[in-house]
Parts: structure tokens; C-alpha cells; sequence
């Protein structure tokens, strides 16, 4: 899903870089979850180079 975003809405940002054929990617997913809910208002931006419908399939099988 493409989504456009403010960098002067003052917001924080952190970027993950990840591939559907990347474990360690994969495996701080987790991870994120757990942050999310302590860090607020900031955001979490997952962010593959991959095909949308491939990573659309991955991600729905995921859930």
C-alpha cells in the first residue's frame, strides 16, 4: 500500500527496510509491535522494493 507522508508534520519516523525472502526482516516485525506500543505517537514505515501483490499475499498469509 502506498501511503504519502508530511516530514514537517513533526511526527518520528523509523524506517524498516525488509524483503518477504528475508528471515531476520521478518523476525523484528515482532519486535516493532512491542515498541509501538511504548514510543506513541511515533511511526513505523515497512518499506519493500519488492512486488505490492506479492508482499500483499505475503502479508496476508502472515495474519
Amino acid at each position: 500500500m502506498e501511503r504519502k507522508i508530511n516530514l514537517k508534520d513533526g511526527k518520528t519516523y523509523t524506517l524498516h527496510f525488509w524483503a518477504t525472502w528475508c528471515k531476520p526482516c521478518i523476525s523484528e516485525f515482532d519486535e516493532f509491535e512491542k515498541y509501538k506500543s511504548k514510543l506513541g505517537d511515533q511511526e513505523f514505515l515497512f518499506i519493500s522494493l519488492e512486488d505490492p501483490k506479492k508482499v500483499q499475499d505475503f502479508l496476508k498469509d502472515k495474519t
